[in-house]
């Protein structure tokens, strides 16, 4: 199984998010990096979560399935009760600490 991908996307995080304890590493080095939820998907947000009637779901939805609204944007089902659902809007990995093994591939001056 190729981690390429995942690779390659840490690449990109590293030039977007500029993650302090990678300065200074070079093209072939690899790291393993803690990064405190606000450093990762940011912190859980209260407000990105909608209750709605239940029978707005789909049939058959269940906890923890995910759901594409009219705007094209994803949501968690956070719990279903007897007539109502929590949508979590909040990205999955949100308010969780990440421990990221990178692999630099290419370094290049912006």
């Amino acid at each position: 199984m190729s981690h390429r991908p995942l690779l390659a996307f840490a690449a990109v995080v590293l030039s977007l998010c500029m993650i302090p304890s990678t300065s200074g590493m070079t093209s072939g080095e690899e790291k393993k990096v803690a990064l405190s939820p606000e450093d990762g998907f940011g912190p859980h947000d209260d407000k990105k979560t909608l209750n709605v009637p239940k029978t707005l779901l789909p049939l058959g939805t269940k906890a923890g399935a995910v759901l594409r609204n009219d705007e094209g944007v994803f949501a968690t089902v956070a719990e279903i009760a007897d007539t109502l659902a929590v949508l979590d809007y909040n990205h999955p990995l949100a308010g969780k600490p990440l421990v990221v093994q990178l692999k630099i591939l290419k370094v290049q001056n912006p």
